[in-house]
């Protein structure tokens, strides 16, 4: 349904919106099934790419998964050369920006 106001748009004279929902809901199901008349078969090759993605990631990079598990157990270090974009974690310094 088309709208620019929140209120006045969506709730209109109604009580709710939800009110206002099941009054267009008819209109609102034939415009879905409008555009979405594919939504069953797309929603399968969606499925279907995303686990052929993840064998096919293990054929293409076969270490690049073991190197982002090692990279996301490495401990984070902060730059001393940045340490005035954050100076909460450096208190005895003082730094001129």
């Amino acid at each position: 349904m088309p709208r620019r106001n929140e209120v006045t748009d969506l709730k209109a004279n109604y009580n709710t919106y939800k009110y206002h929902f099941e009054d267009k809901k008819a209109r609102i199901d034939s415009k879905c099934e409008e555009y979405e008349h594919h939504v069953e078969a797309l929603e399968t090759a969606r499925q279907m790419a995303e686990n052929e993605h993840d064998d096919a990631f293990d054929e293409l990079a076969p270490g690049a998964q073991q190197v982002e598990a090692e990279t996301a157990e490495e401990e984070i270090v902060e730059s001393e050369k940045f340490v005035y974009l954050n100076p909460d974690k450096v208190a005895s310094q003082s730094y001129n920006i």
